[in-house]
């Protein structure tokens, strides 16, 4: 893909500091984000392709990357797994469970007992 534009480059930047400050937010996906930002679905699309990514590949990973910290910050504490997944965004445990194994190798709390 060709290489975005200095002004595209800040609305990405602009966009993964919003989905950033909103990864809690279940509701968070491409519609929302595009309506907040005024410009297409499509726009985003094309703004994280030339990333080298996608839009949900960026907010799953970032969601992904705070639970992993949570786990590690509260290994011992037990603090419920699928707690900690919705708190993170994820509606569904099951797609958190497949995308946690998928990204870091492991079950969450065979992750978890690590630390």
């Amino acid at each position: 893909s060709e290489p975005i534009s200095r002004t595209a480059n800040a609305l990405l930047a602009n966009i993964k500091i919003y989905l950033n400050d909103n990864l809690m937010n279940a509701e968070l996906n491409i519609q929302v984000t595009a309506e907040k930002f005024g410009i297409s679905t499509r726009h985003i699309q094309k703004l994280f392709a030339a990333d080298g990514t996608t839009f949900t590949s960026f907010l799953v990973n970032q969601r992904l990357e705070n639970i992993a910290a949570d786990l590690r910050l509260f290994g011992r504490h037990k603090v419920q797994i699928s707690t900690i997944a919705y708190r993170w965004g994820f509606a569904d445990f099951s797609t958190f469970y497949r995308a946690f194994k998928a990204k870091f190798g492991c079950s969450p709390s065979a992750f978890r007992a690590r630390w």
